[in-house]
């Protein structure tokens, strides 16, 4: 429906749903709506979780198994739940 770019090292677990369409749900003909979706570099978005047109997963960050984002992701944050709610800063290793 719109571009959608996974960058370097990123993952997108299994079942997970980048949708980057919606329609207008106030128009009487409910017309397509497209976003760009963009997962950064070393970004997770783990099992089932759905990521939300327009949304940028910015470099390091976490969507948690079954998290639910419509909105931007900061970097190196771990986010959870429904809404993706900020979980914690991501201790990033060597």
């Amino acid at each position: 429906m719109d571009t959608i770019t996974i960058e370097s090292f990123a993952l997108v677990s299994q079942r997970a749903h980048l949708c980057a369409g919606s329609h207008d749900v106030d128009d009487v003909d409910f017309p397509l709506v497209t976003e760009p979706i963009r997962i950064g570099a070393h970004a997770w978005v783990a099992a089932e979780a759905f990521v939300g047109p327009g949304v940028t997963v910015h470099p390091h960050a976490v969507l948690g198994a079954r998290a639910v984002t419509v909105k931007d992701l900061d970097e190196a944050n771990i986010y959870v739940g429904n809404p993706a709610k900020f979980l914690r800063a991501r201790t990033i290793h060597g």
